[in-house]
């Protein structure tokens, strides 16, 4: 049997998901991959409503979709990242609590187990999601070596919460910390003078300036905030930007308004080859 042919909700969350359900269906979607946020799939309306999974089989039902996968990866990112002032904005404020991290983390676990028995409510069996590590700040891009090779910029919650450092690679050599009231994805500027990195000011997130001497010996002479990034999207522990050779320019990905949908071109065309080709690889 042909393998169906899905669409991930995730990216619409902030859409209402009838809405989506029906440009998926008018696009040749055969069922959904719903996400837990916004109103897509709710864990513990699912499992405190009687009728809540019933409402949702056949709203899909009315535009000829079938719930094929439940998606929890922003909790699930919870259960073993070390837990910082970021995974507010992911987690539902029951998750979230007070914000102590050993909860945070027992909490997100035990939303993921009710995600399960939600899942069963719907009649699906297939659960995706992140588990989070508490080693990535050290892997997938880290440590980001200064352009000359001589020192190196990691994150790290040594301190208590997750900031970023900037440490010799010589053995035993100095470290310091740049960051203050957390930090993260660190990328030096071209000329090794500055370190850029997401950082709070004024309690906003922002990139952050940080301006590096390394001689007589290493340290963080300036702080600068440069401008907001409550609209970029992050990619912690790796960097989501880039900045050009001269310095002077930031590559950055930005959050779609929540007004409009992006839709690929030709889209409609793509779903029908795949279905007639019998399989997704």
């Amino acid at each position: 049997m042909p393998r169906p042919v899905t669409l991930f909700t995730g990216q619409w969350a902030d859409l209402p998901l009838e809405e989506i359900a029906q440009k998926a269906s008018e696009w040749g979607y055969q069922g959904l991959e719903l996400c837990c946020w916004g109103d897509h799939f709710e864990v513990q309306r699912a499992l405190s409503e009687p009728d809540y999974c019933q409402h949702k089989q056949e709203l899909l039902a009315r535009y000829d979709l079938q719930p094929l996968v439940v998606s929890n990866h922003r909790v699930g990112q919870a259960v073993c990242d070390p837990i910082d002032r970021r995974h507010q904005a992911l987690l539902p404020d029951y998750v979230w609590g007070d914000g102590k991290p050993q909860g945070v983390q027992q909490r997100a676990a035990e939303e993921m187990m009710a995600t399960v028995r939600a899942a069963q409510k719907l009649g699906v069996s297939v659960l995706s999601g992140f588990t989070g590590s508490s080693i990535w700040p050290y892997v997938v891009g880290y440590p980001m070596p200064s352009p000359d090779g001589k020192w190196f910029a990691f994150v790290s919650d040594q301190s208590g919460e997750q900031e970023v450092f900037v440490r010799s690679l010589e053995q035993g050599g100095e470290e310091v910390q740049v960051s203050q009231g957390g930090g993260t994805e660190p990328v030096w500027s071209p000329d090794g003078h500055e370190l850029y990195y997401r950082g709070f000011a004024d309690r906003r997130l922002k990139l952050m300036a940080a301006t590096i001497r390394t001689k007589p010996e290493l340290e963080v002479v300036s702080r600068t905030a440069l401008f907001s990034l409550e609209d970029i999207v992050g990619a912690a522990p790796h960097a989501n930007y880039a900045v050009s050779p001269d310095g002077k320019t930031f590559v950055m990905v930005r959050r779609a308004p929540a007004n409009r949908i992006i839709v690929l071109q030709n889209l409609p065309e793509l779903v029908r080859r795949i279905r007639e080709a019998g399989s997704v690889r």
